[in-house]
């Protein structure tokens, strides 16, 4: 009952059932015919000659198309039944044309045999493998095929009883014939019960230019290919084996009786060793993964044929020697060799792999194997006929080594492959660029690209100046007609890419239309316009510039110094700018600057780093209330070397409205500017802004210093949660971008333990907290420890892609989510590629196993809660607290100092509230505004921000503002901009039409979501009906909040993208 019950409880258990019974009553008939063949074949040849059998093996070939061809029409279920019933029909036709001693009938018996066990055992493995998944596979495979082992024993033991009796030895093939056609009615019965999918369903080969195409696509597969050259060398192997074997054999025994009973005997002996090895392989498998264990059998059999080799040369025990060579091959092939080729094809698509194993297990294994065996064994013994036959095997055992050597580094070169095809087999649920690409070399390139410039629709352009990107100097002249026309273009974006697509041709046709751009009201545009401009007149830019310069416009003023700034050497900006600044800075002593004179001047201060005034301007400039002045200051700083400027820079990165552009400066500096930005990161007592502004910086530097740094800072236990993430994202656009960086491989996993550590915190947490009371702030909790397991498990993947391939640990990642076949096989690649140490420490990110150890209380789980590292979940937990045992919160919180100070204003909050009396369901709100929790749990309900995260949600909630109107108090007006989104709380709101009709807005639901994205005209007028108390987030407060935070705008972007897909699906 033990035993059953831990089979009763794994999913699957009664197909792994079936799968044995199926696997052992296939090789219990193989069990019985092999010892047979070689008998018959043996005793009608003479001696030495039994190579001529590998020839007639070579008929095979032939089944595999057949076989094809027939499952292109009969399903695999009824196909396969019917061949074994074929095939029991045959033996009673065998045994009625038996002839003792006929040589044609030794070597018929001997193809029909391979047919035999080349169709039954693929085709059996076929059906397996539909069933079977990456993980699956190295669980099932060698429970399955131990269990054929065993049949295999029985058949062979039963050959062994009936010989040793005395009994004709051709009768077994009746016994065969029996057992046959159970097989055919057991997998009816099996299948009928749980059909596999039939291949039938991924290709038709009605037409035989299709099942040409078959082979073509499986030839150019280069899994399909090492699997195939793997197969066919282990054949050749196996054949220069088996002949040293049974030539040895003939040379001893020469009764047919005597022989079959001999080869029975040792096959009784030795079949229940693969079952041995195959109880060894399951943790060796689990351990090492099959990349490991697919090269066990050729370490083996190159063992065998050198202690076979050594001994005919030493003609001392031949045949013992042989006999365990011979076992020693078997042994791993029908176990090690078996299970690791099946392994080795899951990875493989389907719609190749079905077909694939018909020509690779039937064709190669048991024709082209067998024949290229016989001319290999047939050259040596015919070239040397005259001599011995001990002779003969000598020469022959010093090739076969040789083949063994071969053979183990074909199967170390499919390893590797192994782990790319898996890469391979869950890639393709992600989009792919590749191979989608045209080039301008390409025929009819250039006129695709003038379709493309004349198009109406913006995406289509945009591809056209993609495919311009390869483009000659002289396609971008052919093309410029379009280019000029799109400067026009209502897009700003892509008037700028026209420009910066015609500073690639060898002229200037129209300067009018592009120095009309100047005054382009985009900033992007003007500075595109002023270096096509200045590049055309190279090397007397300066004729360009400094008329610019002095020009009554300021957007022509403007985009001059921003072309001088991004565009020009340092020395030749300096000369052509100064004059410039001496003027600007002139009028600004006297107070006489315009904010657009004010930009100007701390733009131009950027270019003049020598100038004894720059320092003073820019430190004035730089905390100017005009954004865009502030904003140039902030640049030019970051590009000067002045320790005060570098330092005002890095303060810059905590203002919203210079962090942009300090951050595109310093990081220009590249790295010169490392050692400020390091100090600035490692300060512990540094603004939390600015910290996670130099973490982004630092990801567009590459170099060790700044990994250390980066990885440095995401290690310490005191650093905040949002800078861990910036050290992450940085890491990662490094790991992107650079390929030639190398990352610390044991820091990397130091980071990947913290990670899964908190993952596995956070699952016990949420266990603990199922038995809760439902609240508001338990329902919170668990959804922000549901939201932070997901993120650890992204950052685990991150963290591994920076020393593992990244594209591939990415989209292994992403297949997690994927369906189960896809989803086991992103993890058997994991486990190859990080190891088995390493991926069962990933288990808790991975799902792979269930939180475990001591269950703790509710209170102490909660408690620990309080001092996470993520400021959200400790905030719900301080709430959930509260909710559950206030007198014992109230307890705790007066040890509590959390270092968070908006924790610690929540503490200070509760403790306050916990001494005074609970109020009752319905009593009056007190007098403080409605909490940051009760907020966040409305707003989830809102259909624009479905996609958006909790702590996400609390960013927004910190920005809603509780509003109380009267009756009759109109919050939209209709065809006016609407500037807020409204969540009612309490109360009724009537949304209103050009129509009768109207909307009754009600407790908990919303309006006016889009006015957060556009500004375009309400065409509803919403009215209060009664006294109403609702939630209002400006668009203003909204926009500022995005600066800060771009994360929630990606996460709005998912809500949006969930309710396009909603709206499809209707």
């Amino acid at each position: 009952m033990k035993f059953r019950g831990v089979f009763a409880r794994r999913a699957g258990a009664g197909k792994l059932f079936a799968m044995m019974g199926l696997a052992a009553l296939v090789l219990f008939v193989i069990g019985i015919l092999r010892p047979l063949r070689s008998a018959f074949a043996l005793s009608g040849l003479a001696a030495g000659d039994f190579y001529q059998v590998y020839f007639i093996s070579a008929a095979v070939v032939v089944v595999a198309p057949l076989y094809n061809f027939l499952s292109d029409r009969i399903s695999w279920r009824r196909l396969i039944p019917l061949t074994a019933a074929f095939f029991a029909l045959s033996m009673v036709a065998f045994r009625l044309l038996y002839r003792p001693g006929e040589a044609w009938f030794g070597l018929v018996f001997y193809g029909w045999y391979d047919v035999l066990a080349a169709s039954l055992v693929t085709h059996f493995y076929i059906a397996t493998q539909v069933f079977y998944n990456a993980r699956d596979a190295k669980r099932a495979y060698p429970v399955v095929i131990a269990s054929g082992s065993a049949g295999a024993t029985l058949g062979a033991l039963l050959t062994t009883v009936f010989t040793s009796g005395g009994g004709p030895s051709e009768n077994l093939l009746l016994v065969a014939g029996a057992a046959l056609l159970l097989l055919a009615g057991g997998l009816a019965l099996v299948w009928s019960r749980e059909p596999p999918e039939p291949p039938s369903e991924y290709a038709h080969a009605e037409d035989p230019e299709l099942e040409r195409s078959d082979l073509r696509r499986m030839a150019a597969h280069p899994q399909v290919r090492l699997i195939a050259a793997t197969v066919l060398l282990t054949i050749v192997v196996k054949q220069f084996i088996d002949y040293q074997y049974n030539t040895l054999t003939r040379e001893v025994f020469t009764d047919l009786g005597a022989i079959a009973g001999f080869l029975a005997f040792v096959d009784v002996l030795t079949q229940w060793l693969p079952i041995v090895v195959l109880l060894a392989l399951r943790p060796i498998l689990r351990r090492w993964g099959a990349a490991v264990a697919v090269i066990i059998f050729p370490v083996a059999v190159i063992l065998a044929t050198g202690a076979l080799a050594a001994a005919v040369w030493l003609s001392t025990a031949a045949l013992a020697v042989a006999v365990g060579a011979r076992t020693t091959e078997k042994t791993f092939r029908y176990s090690a060799e078996r299970t690791g080729r099946e392994i080795l094809y899951v990875p493989v698509p389907e719609d190749i792999k079905l077909k694939a194993k018909s020509y690779i297990d039937v064709a190669v294994e048991k024709g082209l194997g067998k024949a290229l065996s016989g001319v290999l064994i047939a050259i040596p013994s015919l070239a040397l006929a005259g001599v011995s036959i001990m002779g003969r095997l000598i020469i022959l055992g010093v090739v076969g080594v040789a083949l063994a050597g071969v053979l183990l580094l074909a199967f170390l070169r499919v390893r590797k492959s192994y782990v790319t095809s898996l890469a391979q087999s869950f890639e393709g649920r992600f989009a792919s660029l590749r191979g989608t690409f045209v080039s301008m070399a390409d025929v009819g390139a250039l006129a695709l690209a003038r379709d493309a410039l004349e198009d109406e629709r913006p995406l289509k352009i945009a591809f056209a100046f993609d495919l311009l990107g390869g483009a000659t100097p002289e396609d971008i002249e052919a093309l410029s007609p379009e280019l000029y026309r799109l400067l026009e273009h209502e897009s700003p974006g892509l008037r700028a890419r026209a420009l910066r697509s015609l500073a690639r041709a060898p002229g200037l046709s129209n300067e009018g239309a592009v120095r009309a751009r100047l005054e382009d009201p985009d900033a992007a545009v003007r500075r595109a316009a002023a270096r096509l401009l200045a590049l055309k007149a190279a090397p007397r830019a300066r004729d360009v510039l400094i008329p610019l310069l002095d020009s009554e416009s300021a957007n022509a003023r403007s985009a001059a110094l921003d072309c001088l700034f991004g565009d020009f050497g340092a020395e030749r900006a300096e000369r052509i700018a100064t004059p410039r600044f001496d003027h600007l800075l002139r009028d600004h002593e006297r107070g006489a600057l315009s904010g657009a004179d004010a930009r100007e001047l701390a733009t131009a201060a950027g270019l003049v780093p020598g100038h004894p005034a720059v320092e003073r301007v820019l430190l004035g400039l730089i905390s100017d209330p005009r954004g865009e002045v502030a904003a140039a200051a902030a640049r030019s700083a970051s590009r000067l070397p002045q320790p005060a400027l570098v330092q005002a820079a890095i303060a810059s990165l905590a203002i919203p409205r210079t962090r942009s552009a300090a951050r595109e400066g310093l990081a220009g500096r590249g790295e010169e500017i490392v050692k400020p930005l390091l100090a600035a990161l490692a300060d512990p007592g540094g603004d939390p802004w600015v910290r996670r502004g130099v973490a982004s910086v630092l990801g567009e530097i590459a170099t060790p210093a700044t990994i250390d740094a980066l990885v440095t800072s995401y290690l310490l236990p005191e650093t905040e949660q949002a800078l861990d993430d910036q050290a992450l994202v940085s890491l990662h656009r490094l790991r992107t971008r650079h390929d030639h960086l190398t990352f610390p491989a044991e820091r990397v996993l130091e980071a990947v333990e913290r990670e899964v550590e908190a993952s596995r915190r956070y699952a016990r947490a949420a266990t603990a907290l199922e038995g809760l009371p439902a609240s508001m702030p338990r329902t919170l909790l668990l959804r922000a420890l549901a939201e932070a397991r997901r993120d650890r498990r992204a950052s685990v993947f991150r963290w591994l892609g920076l020393v593992y391939p990244e594209q591939p640990m990415r989209r292994s990642y992403l297949a997690l989510e994927s369906g189960p076949r896809r989803r086991a096989n992103a993890l058997e690649w994991i486990e190859t590629t990080v190891g088995h140490r390493t991926f069962s420490d990933l288990r808790p990110v991975l799902a792979e196993e269930a939180p475990h150890g001591p269950r703790h209380e509710t209170g102490e789980v909660l408690r620990e809660l309080w001092d996470d590292e993520d400021a959200w979940i400790a905030r719900c937990a301080l709430w959930t607290s509260f909710e559950t045992d206030r007198g014992a919160t109230e307890e705790a919180l007066r040890g509590f100092t959390p270092a968070e100070p908006a924790l610690a204003l929540v503490a200070g909050r509760l403790a306050r509230r916990a001494e005074t009396p609970e109020r009752e369901p319905g009593d009056e709100r007190d007098e403080e505004e409605m909490e940051l929790i009760e907020k966040v749990f409305r707003l989830q309900s809102v259909d624009l921000l479905s996609g958006v995260k909790s702590r996400q949600l609390a960013l927004l909630a910190s920005i809603a503002r509780e509003v109380e109107v009267r009756p009759d108090a109109i919050f939209i007006r209709r065809g006016e901009p609407t500037d807020a989104l409204y969540l009612v709380i309490h109360g009724e709101v009537s949304l209103e039409g050009e129509g009768e009709g109207s909307i009754s807005i009600t407790d908990g639901e919303a309006f006016g979501t889009w006015a957060l994205i556009d500004e375009h005209p309400s065409l509803v007028e919403a009215r209060a009906v009664a006294p109403t108390r609702v939630l209002r987030i400006t668009r203003e407060d909204f926009r500022d909040l995005l600066i800060d935070h771009p994360e929630l705008g990606l996460d709005l972007l998912r809500g949006l993208a969930s309710r396009v897909r909603g709206l499809a699906m209707t």
